[in-house]
């Protein structure tokens, strides 16, 4: 594979960025807060009630609903109400996008290195042998 030129690199990146979805925003803001990303560790083991994580986190009750509902928008946790308590339940599903967006991304890069990388070397073999190109 040839390295890509200019204009061809700028409609593949294009493209991509357009192939973003909406959610996928949703779940990056989710992952990049701390304490979310602690809630996530905790109901990942077991379903928990709020106080349950409220505690351990040194959160108030509205602060922790404030994060599970940025959770819920992004489709990591369900909430459901338990008697007088509201359990909280992990919902691996939505890493699925992630791990496809990182995947698709390091795929491409990769390959966009490796071209770079036989480039150089076709470069400096031409040069050894006293190609000029």
């Amino acid at each position: 594979m040839k390295f890509l030129d200019g204009s061809l690199l700028w409609v593949l990146l294009n493209f991509m960025v357009n192939l973003e979805e909406p959610h996928l925003d949703d779940l990056f803001n989710a992952l990049a807060s701390r304490p979310r990303r602690q809630v996530l560790s905790m109901v990942a083991i077991r379903s928990r009630t709020m106080t349950e994580l409220a505690l351990p986190l040194g959160l108030s009750l509205p602060a922790l609903h404030k994060h599970l509902r940025v959770l819920e928008r992004a489709r990591l946790v369900e909430g459901r109400k338990v008697g007088r308590e509201r359990e909280v339940t992990f919902q691996p599903g939505a890493l699925t996008e992630v791990e496809g967006w990182i995947s698709f991304h390091r795929d491409f890069w990769n390959q966009q290195l490796d071209s770079v990388e036989t480039f150089i070397r076709e470069q400096k073999e031409g040069q050894a042998r006293g190609d000029d190109r």
